[in-house]
């Protein structure tokens, strides 16, 4: 049965040890995992279900849903387990689906999922975007990551526009309004979502949450339409774009953490507890584009304590909100320059940094100016609250950092604000990104006001609409291949091929390399790869293992905490295809498949490549004082470009495949390496070759044979006799080559009737 794959292994024991080597400190969920959720395990160590059909409205709960896999009452108790998804498209949430032509309405009480407890939701194992609309995600569970999934509510509409009637003026969306995502659970992982066109906050959660991160992730374009306020003594109407109702309880940590947002009414964020003695909060690296009067907010009496560390606040042109009151009419307002207010000077606590902002709405975001006096009617903190002090930028990288790689499944995107490429923008995010780069957009009212027929308008809503699966066959418009995973494991074929692993062997669980990760997670992890927000740096702190998470660190900007003082924040950061690296100073060896780096800089440093390969997706620049060298069972990939001023040294049938331009200005040492360079190889330097073993003396000393060669370093030379060309024995042991001439000995040769005598380079042993 495709649907569920149990296995077992020895995970508890491999990430145990992972931890005792870093000193008893846990695993990050994934590379660049951050803030109060960054040790979330999820599904680690549990089974893989698979996602194989689009849910199509919200009572659709058959084997192979999104909604089957969600429910606790399908597995074993305790069952944990990895979602991958086999399709992608839109999972309808709505009351009806598309075969009823619906294309909108929730019911407030079904219209949800329910995301639980030791889960992983891998949106990036999916052949396409994941999208959830219709309706609330609910996250109560404890342990949970969700990654590379768009949400769009939508209407919460449980009786307006029904087809085929049309609505007429007066009428509105049902008085509740719902968040895309609700949250009363505890260690709960977000990271790169895409969440728009909601009809209240997007992410909220209330007093039972703690330990929760949103990272990544774009938060925008709410629907700021004219809704009869259910909390209202009468009907008065409001907009509801609104970003973070953050309502924890005593103690809890929160963590909000290079995301974006554009085109939101408010409450970036809206922080303070109805109960208890308030959460611990940190937002650090936003950017908040585009919203009206305050950005945000604290509540009067209801206590919080808060980080803003290093956010861009870029005022907007604005957009559609209601008039007010009792009327619904809608007005045009202009974006809102405020940053702040804290509702109270003793209940909220704020320590404020590095935040800036461009209010003087020209076009761009060039005119930064400091932002810290901006933090009003609270109460402010010389130091930062002990909460996270993962790598933080400064407010104007961080800018650029968000637009490169905010949102769900940003590598698929095309459209790139520093290339200018605006012919590529086919994407809500794409849209929204430009929007911020350049000033423009507006708040809206609707994602497809249905009192306006023109086609022009609501063109992305109904885009994603066009993704639901077909209404006759159930078809979804995004699936693998045939055979993508023959072991039903998550892990598709090619990849365990690439890995020297059985793509016929259920290995999820297994770990490969040895790093604390399972085979499941390592594929996952470089699916949904991002660019680390600076340099990486291997620092050697627990093995010389390149594969080890804790042997790299990227750095940040210093921070001010409590108890602690001046620290610089950073993380621990695998690197990945997108990343430039360094290595200062270091011994670093690659032993096992799927190791990687964007950029790959060695400064005074060795790195052997003794199993396994390393893939570089730019450049290698090896320095004069370092030395790379890969043996037999090793593999180096470059992409574009290889720059050796220091030792390259192959080996045996290494593998070596060198991209771009190849220069070497430094030694080519490939005496006994059994493949061929490139013809366009740009020599400068030297190359070491058979020819380069010569015979500087031979002759006896008494009765022993004495030879000298070259002894370079990185082989070892070993004396060989023979007395007829076929048989050869040795005469001694292999010898280091130690940079000088090399003298290997025969005791006794004069006396043994040998006469042929050869030097092997780098023997096999036997």
């Amino acid at each position: 049965m495709k649907a569920h794959v149990f296995a077992g292994g020895l995970l508890g024991l491999v990430v145990s040890l992972a931890a005792m080597q870093s000193g008893g400190q846990p695993l990050p969920a994934f590379p660049g995992a951050d803030g109060a959720a960054r040790f979330a395990t999820g599904g680690r160590g549990g089974v893989v279900y698979h996602v194989t059909k689009l849910d199509r409205n919200f009572n659709d709960a058959s084997e192979g849903t999104l909604r089957y896999g969600l429910t606790d009452g399908n597995f074993p108790p305790n069952t944990r387990r990895t979602i991958v998804f086999d399709v992608a498209g839109v999972f309808w949430l709505g009351r009806y689906g598309a075969e009823n032509g619906h294309d909108n309405g929730w019911n407030s009480g079904q219209s949800r999922y329910n995301l639980p407890r030791n889960v992983t939701v891998a949106g990036e194992s999916a052949p396409g975007p994941v999208i959830i609309m219709g309706g609330v995600t609910k996250a109560g569970g404890t342990n949970t990551i969700i990654r590379n999934v768009m949400f769009a509510p939508g209407y919460g509409m449980q009786n307006f526009h029904e087809p085929p009637e049309p609505p007429t003026p007066g009428d509105f969306p049902d008085s509740y309004v719902y968040d895309a995502i609700d949250i009363s659970g505890q260690n709960i992982m977000m990271d790169h979502l895409t969440v728009v066109y909601i009809t209240d906050e997007a992410i909220s959660c209330n007093e039972l949450a703690a330990d929760l991160t949103i990272q990544n992730s774009n938060v925008s374009q709410g629907q700021n339409y004219p809704q009869a306020d259910a909390e209202a003594s009468g009907v008065r109407y409001t907009g509801h774009a609104l970003a973070h109702l953050l309502q924890a309880g005593s103690g809890a940590k929160i963590s909000v953490l290079n995301n974006l947002y554009a085109h939101q009414a408010g409450r970036l964020p809206r922080v303070g507890s109805e109960v208890g003695t308030g959460a611990f909060n940190e937002f650090r690296n936003n950017v908040f584009y585009n919203w009206f009067g305050t950005a945000g907010s604290g509540a009067s009496g209801q206590p919080s304590f808060n980080n803003f560390l290093h956010n861009f606040y870029l005022a907007g042109p604005g957009g559609q909100r209601p008039i007010g009151g009792t009327n619904f009419q809608l007005q045009t307002a202009n974006g809102g320059t405020g940053i702040f207010s804290g509702a109270s000077a003793t209940a909220t606590r704020v320590y404020r940094s590095g935040n800036v902002k461009d209010t003087n709405r020209d076009g761009d975001a060039r005119d930064a100016a400091i932002a810290d006096s901006d933090y009003t009617s609270s109460s402010l903190q010389a130091s930062a609250y002990d909460i996270s002090q993962g790598v933080t930028l400064i407010a104007t990288n961080a800018f650029h950092h968000v637009l490169r790689q905010v949102g769900s499944r940003w590598w698929e995107r095309d459209y790139i604000v520093t290339a200018g490429n605006t012919n590529a923008i086919d994407t809500i995010d794409e849209r929204l990104i430009h929007e911020t780069y350049t000033g423009t957009g507006r708040i809206i009212a609707w994602a497809d006001d249905p009192f306006d027929p023109s086609l022009d308008e609501g063109t992305e809503w109904r885009s994603l609409l066009a993704l639901r699966a077909d209404p006759i066959s159930g078809i979804a418009p995004f699936n693998h291949p045939q055979g993508w995973d023959e072991d039903a494991d998550g892990i598709p074929n090619y990849w365990e091929i690439q890995h020297g692993l059985d793509p016929a062997v259920t290995n999820h669980n297994s770990d490969f390399d040895a790093d604390g990760y399972t085979d499941l997670e390592e594929y996952l992890h470089e699916r949904a790869a991002f660019p680390a927000p600076g340099v990486i740096i291997f620092n050697n702190t627990v093995s010389q293992r390149y594969a080890e998470i804790f042997n790299w660190s990227v750095s940040g900007v210093p921070v001010t905490v409590a108890g602690k003082g001046t620290v610089i924040s950073s993380s621990h950061w695998q690197p990945s295809r997108f990343d430039s690296v360094i290595i200062s100073n270091q011994t670093a060896r690659v032993d096992a498949p799927g190791q990687h780096a964007g950029t790959l800089q060695l400064v005074g440093s060795t790195l052997s490549l003794s199993n396994g390969w390393l893939r570089v997706a730019e450049q290698l620049m090896v320095d004069s004082e370092s030395v790379v060298q890969v043996q037999s069972s090793g593999g180096l990939i470059v992409s574009n470009g290889i720059v050796n001023s220091g030792t390259l040294r192959l080996k045996g049938s290494a593998q070596f495949v060198p991209g771009g331009t190849f220069t070497n200005a430094g030694v080519l040492d490939v005496i006994s390496w059994q493949g061929s360079l490139p013809p366009d190889l740009v020599n400068s330097g030297s190359i070491l070759d058979r020819s380069a073993i010569i015979i500087h003396e031979a002759g006896l000393e008494g009765s022993d044979f004495k030879l000298s060669v070259p002894g370079f370093e990185g082989h070892t030379f070993l004396l060989q006799h023979s007395g007829d060309f076929i048989s050869w024995e040795n005469a001694g042991d292999a010898v280091a080559g130690n940079g000088g001439t090399l003298t290997l000995s025969h005791p006794g040769g004069a006396d043994s009737g040998v006469r042929l005598y050869r030097v092997v380079i780098d023997p096999i042993p036997l």
